[in-house]
């Protein structure tokens, strides 16, 4: 008899529909217990019973083995899944905990968290000063610090006094117009605090300059003496220039401004949970740090954010925000795209015409400056009696890409301008023309308002420039259209334009041949016309997949490097060659495609060249580990799934382990020819779940169903003795120790037992301390260190000797554990989970290396290390096994005679070839890179007060900079001083770098570098300055056309020096100061490392991040470099370490995605992706 349930209600939503569903299959498959179906699932009953709770939707490799377990079709099952999992939820957007891409507004004080410190200055700046403004970049959170923590805050009583009365207002286009009354307080009232917010309106919309300088004076009345006004202003900072052509503006902003800073860690943390909190709901510990990762130190991440979390929630099951919730709602960088792509592929092609027309009309072209937001009438965007127009217009809102009042419309934030490739695409195409569109509603307007007079209408080259609208009629409001045609008529009755006259004339004659003139050129100009416009198609056709690859590229990097490289075939652009170095960034190695089903098993043999993966279509295949191709045809034989597969140690022979017909089976196979090794091993109950052999491979030990573990004889295939009890539950695993010694058998009983592998007897009582289900073990080469994975995504160490644990148990990951392996000769410990992730952590102690590898868009069900301990190899409930290049989570190390104990300073030459030390004893150290020798004796006589170093790039020269500012050259064979010391500057040399040909030294100082000529000893031009912080490192690129410099404040910066001035914005993303940056030999990217431990590579085309940072566990480094094979980055560490990290990428990143995938995008997945467009073969041949 089944135990009780909590009855769950059908109706109360999809999680509990299928929840329902759930039980009703197992009802009907007899009314099995958990624990009769655990046996034969491979999961723990609770976790099988939990799937049918009805609190959050299970993972996919749950339901499949709870849909086996019940003797229904596992396919039926990840369909019946899939449609929950992917559907968002149709609840009020009204009761959702975030606002999506809207600014928070006065009212939803209870759903603004994580800004409580700016909040309290900006109201200490309001009590200090009746002036002062809120400057941040697009994005930074402006107004909703303003409307929904400065107003509330505002508003309150004060202590012993009244409420006090505040006003919220945009500028708009006629802000002294509109808003002149607002400005003043009442006679009989106390202070008026004014917030005007989007202040940069007054140079996007308000184009009558006398109304702009009249509204600036009416807030300039704040500041008089006596005066009852207190003004605060948002403006976005790109727009402070503009505000300095207001003198008195100009004054009081160098008095009372606040710079937004970006959220800080736990600042994000408390801005994603919160409002779930406060709601009832759960964020997953996985996506709140996804989530900050992805978001810390981004600038205008917000409402990308505030977007993601809401079509997080929408998707989200029962009470719960999950990580894979947010994956298909796209992330941070692809959901904005994604909900308005996906709104816009379901519009019939009049709807999607009007989507245009409304979204074109609402976006202001930028003129040196970012495209802006712009609020328009809702007459001026849907046509009278248009019902289309309307409802598209009311789509929009409902998708939150639009907010909407009773009379405006405006977009709901300026990053849907950005962040939608179609939309940018559609604005960039139509740049020129939107400026002549805005500019004539501007004057039909006035033209209006003054009752259509003569004098107000278009002439000369205005009306030339606006004449080409006429033939987009229907992109023009009716008042636009009257315009137009006013002055149109009016140039053709004063006679200043025949060809204007014979436009608006209703029947036009031409000669025959003027026709044919005509026709002719009108011909060559459709084709040139039709081609741009095809280039254009194509290359918002590239974006559109770049953007869908990004959204994929943590969850599918396979899938993700595809859509970018059929992008890249579209149109080869910036951003879909840094989407293919980010599939590729991933460490994927290789995919296996060929079974029909989850695959199950996965193993290496000793020497590495094979590969064998079994699979639930009851098959085994062998590959080719270095060309990842099948050898020969499926091995075939079991009736059922196939669990497990395991090489003999001389790699000939193969054992695979299933349950055949309801008996348990152990097949051995002859890899050379593919055929079986006599008969199949059989007599241990239903089921064999695990199979391992020893050592030398004279024995084979099985564990499965009956609870018992065997040793065979792996030549004769017989039992060895009797089965070895003690289990109470299903055996999941059984391994033997590196030296033979020792076998350990895992169990659902939560037990791991340890035996004598030469006389069968248990060693000691079983490991103690697992509340749960034990899902595998290993072995690390030491023989003695065992790593055991639960089924509550815990792993535990243990020394298998002294019988005690290692360290802390590991919360590896949220659900449970599925497969451990040892790598890289024990000193990482990878493991594997349901959610599709792998994890790494260190062998010796169980600290995490990196961030989370997502292997599989399912479960990873198996993993294993080939013998350079840094391939490894995962089988997925996806149908696919997976080969990856895990050499990154732990760096090689160059070893150089000499080098020990902590480094005060160093230098790496340009090219890496050259090192010098500074130790703790004031001793410079010299290291050629290659050889690994000393290039000359230490240099002992250095002055004191050293603070820099540089090297030139052939190891010659050395630099020095000193805290007293002097800067010197010593020649590194004799140490003697290179002429006299460069003059001396203002303050303390903080950083030091030669230029790839030696001539120029660059100097920084505090927050500015200066250049100069090693030769003529003189600076060269004027400093870089405008560093927030200090400048900590620098790089010359391989070119010497740009200077990249490593600030304090967590930003690394680029210089051109050409033009004196930066070439980009800033590279955030480190949560720390940032120390040395590097150039790759041949300039494309750039690597960072920061004190928060971490190495990150730049692309430079695009100035993006490529890949998960690596992780640093050396202490701050130093200094860095690139060898000069493009594929080694070379770090030195505080403790003295350098490592050695694998940095390179490839010269043609499409050819290796199309390597590393195996194949091209399906037929149906072009559907998908690519629709429009006939069938094209990704990566052909």
């Amino acid at each position: 008899m089944s135990r009780r349930e909590i009855p769950v209600d059908p109706n109360a939503g999809p999680v509990q529909r299928f929840a329902y569903e759930l039980r009703k299959l197992r009802q009907e498959a007899g009314d099995l217990t958990y624990r009769d179906m655990a046996r034969g699932a491979g999961y723990s009953l609770t976790t099988l019973s939990q799937a049918a709770a009805g609190g959050r939707l299970p993972s996919l490799p749950v339901v499949m083995a709870y849909a086996r377990a019940c003797g229904a079709d596992p396919a039926e099952w990840e369909r019946r899944w899939r449609e929950v999992a992917e559907a968002p939820l149709t609840d009020d957007d009204a009761d959702a905990p975030y606002l999506g891409l809207a600014a928070y507004d006065t009212g939803d004080g209870d759903r603004f968290f994580g800004r409580d410190r700016l909040v309290a200055e900006l109201l200490d700046l309001l009590e200090r000063r009746r002036f002062s403004a809120v400057f941040g970049p697009s994005g930074s959170g402006k107004s909703s610090l303003l409307r929904a923590g400065l107003v509330p805050a505002a508003r309150r009583p004060r202590e012993g006094g009244e409420a006090g009365e505040v006003v919220v207002l945009t500028p708009g286009d006629r802000p002294l117009r509109t808003h002149a009354a607002r400005l003043r307080p009442r006679e009989d009232g106390g202070d008026l605090v004014v917030v005007v917010d989007q202040f940069e309106e007054l140079f996007t919309l308000c184009r009558d300059s006398a109304e702009r300088a009249g509204f600036i004076d009416l807030l300039m009345a704040a500041r008089r003496p006596g005066s009852r006004l207190r003004a605060v202003i948002g403006v976005r900072a790109d727009f402070y220039g503009r505000c300095a052509e207001h003198r008195e503006l100009a004054e009081a902003l160098r008095e009372a401004g606040l710079l937004i800073s970006p959220m800080d860690r736990r600042e994000l943390r408390e801005a994603i949970i919160r409002p779930a909190m406060a709601q009832g709901l759960i964020v997953e510990r996985e996506l709140s740090a996804r989530i900050v990762e992805e978001v810390a130190g981004e600038p205008g991440a917000l409402p990308l954010m505030s977007h993601a979390l809401l079509e997080t929630w929408r998707r989200r099951r029962a009470r719960a925000l999950t990580l894979a919730a947010y994956e298909a709602a796209g992330g941070v960088s692809g959901a904005i795209a994604r909900t308005a792509e996906d709104l816009y592929t379901r519009l019939s092609p009049a709807q999607a015409a009007h989507t245009r027309r409304i979204l074109m009309r609402l976006v202001n072209p930028g003129e040196d400056a970012a495209d802006t937001r712009r609020p328009a009438d809702r007459a001026e965007l849907v046509p009278a009696g248009s019902a289309v127009a309307a409802l598209v217009l009311e789509s929009l809102a409902r998708a939150r890409l639009l907010t909407l009042d009773e009379d405006t419309a405006v977009i709901a934030h300026e990053a849907l301008i950005e962040s939608w490739p179609r939309l940018r695409a559609w604005v960039d195409d139509e740049r020129e023309t939107m400026r002549v569109q805005r500019r004539l509603t501007d004057a039909a307007r006035a033209w209006e308002e003054i009752g259509r007079d003569q004098g107000a209408l278009y002439r000369g080259t205005r009306l030339a420039a606006a004449e080409g609208l006429l033939d987009r009629r229907e992109d023009l409001t009716p008042a636009e259209r009257a315009f137009l045609t006013a002055s149109l008529e009016a140039s053709a009755k004063a006679g200043r334009a025949g060809a204007r006259r014979r436009r608006l004339a209703v029947v036009a004659v031409a000669a025959l041949a003027v026709l044919a003139v005509v026709a002719s050129a009108a011909a060559m100009t459709a084709v040139g016309a039709a081609r741009q416009a095809d280039a254009r198609g194509k290359e918002a056709l590239s974006r559109l997949l770049t953007t869908h690859s990004d959204g994929l590229a943590a969850v599918d990097p396979v899938m993700s490097g595809l859509l970018a490289a059929t992008g890249w075939r579209f149109h080869p652009t910036d951003e879909a060659r840094h989407a293919m170095l980010d599939a590729l960034s991933t460490s994927v190695g290789g995919v296996l495609n060929g079974h029909a089903g989850p695959v199950t098993a996965v193993a290496f043999s000793r020497d590495g060249t094979l590969l064998a993966t079994a699979g639930q279509d009851r098959t085994v295949r062998l590959w080719d580990a270095a060309t990842r191709r099948p050898l020969g045809a499926p091995l075939t034989g079991h009736t059922d799934w196939v669990n497990t597969v395991v090489f003999s140690p001389d790699g000939r022979t193969l054992a695979s382990g299933g349950g055949d017909g309801g008996v348990g089976t152990i097949r051995l196979w002859d890899t050379r020819t593919g055929r079986p090794r006599g008969a199949p091993l059989t007599g241990q109950g239903r089921w064999i779940k695990t199979v391992a052999f020893n050592r030398d491979g004279t024995m084979l030990a099985s564990g499965g169903e009956d609870r018992t573990v065997r040793l065979w004889d792996a030549a004769t295939g017989r039992p060895i003795g009797a089965p070895m009890t003690g289990h109470t539950d299903w055996v999941n695993t059984v391994v033997f120790s590196t030296d033979g010694a020792a076998l350990a058998s895992a169990a659902m009983d939560g037990t791991v037992r340890l035996w004598d592998a030469r006389t069968r007897r248990p060693r000691g009582e079983p490991l103690g301390g697992h509340t749960v289900a034990v899902t595998a073990v290993a072995f690390a080469p030491d023989h003695r260190t065992l790593a055991i994975a639960e089924d509550d995504g815990t792993a535990r160490l243990w020394d298998i000797v002294t019988r005690r644990p290692i360290g802390r148990p590991i919360m590896a990951q949220s659900g449970p554990l599925t497969a451990v392996a040892f790598g890289a000769g024990g000193t990482v410990l990878a493991t594997a989970a349901v959610d599709g992730t792998v994890r790494f952590w260190d062998g010796g102690g169980g600290g995490p290396l990196g961030a989370a590898l997502k292997c599989h868009g399912a479960g990873v069900t198996a993993l294993a290390f080939g013998p350079d301990g840094t391939t490894m190899a995962t089988a997925g409930a996806d149908g696919s096994a997976r080969l990856w290049d895990t050499s990154d989570r732990r760096p090689g190390r160059l070893p150089l005679p000499g080098l020990a104990g902590p480094v005060a300073m160093a230098a790496f030459s340009p090219g890496g070839k050259a090192l010098a030390v500074r130790g703790q004893d004031r001793t410079v150290r010299l290291w050629d890179t290659a050889t690994r020798r000393p290039i000359a004796t230490p240099l002992t006589s250095l002055p004191e007060g050293v603070s820099a170093l540089a090297m030139s790039r052939d190891g010659g020269t050395l630099a020095t900079g000193g805290e007293d500012g002097t800067i010197r050259l010593l020649d590194t064979a004799t140490g003697r001083p290179i002429d006299v010391p460069l003059p001396p500057g203002a303050g303390p040399v903080a950083a030091l770098q030669f230029s790839p040909d030696g001539r120029t030294l660059a100097v920084a100082r505090d927050r500015t570098v200066q250049l100069w000529d090693v030769a003529g000893r003189g600076p060269i031009g004027a400093p870089l300055a405008g560093h927030i912080g200090t400048v900590e490192g620098l790089a010359f690129s391989p070119d010497g056309a740009l200077v990249a410099t490593a600030d304090s404040d967590g930003a690394a910066r680029l210089w051109d020096l050409a033009g004196r001035r930066p070439g980009g914005g800033p590279l955030t993303g480190h949560s720390g100061p940032v120390a040395a940056v590097a150039f790759s030999p041949d300039g494309t990217v750039l690597a960072t490392a920061g004190e928060d431990n971490s190495i990150r590579l730049w692309d430079m085309a695009t100035h993006r991040a490529i890949g998960a940072p690596l992780v640093n566990d050396a202490g701050s480094v130093a200094a860095l470099a690139y060898f000069d094979d493009g594929a080694t980055l070379a770090s030195i560490g505080e403790n003295g370490g350098v490592h050695l990290w694998s940095a390179g990428l490839p010269s043609d990143p499409f050819t290796a995605i199309c390597a590393m995938a195996g194949r091209s995008l399906t037929p149906e997945e072009w559907r998908r992706y690519v629709p429009g467009q006939d069938y094209e073969e990704t990566c052909p041949g």
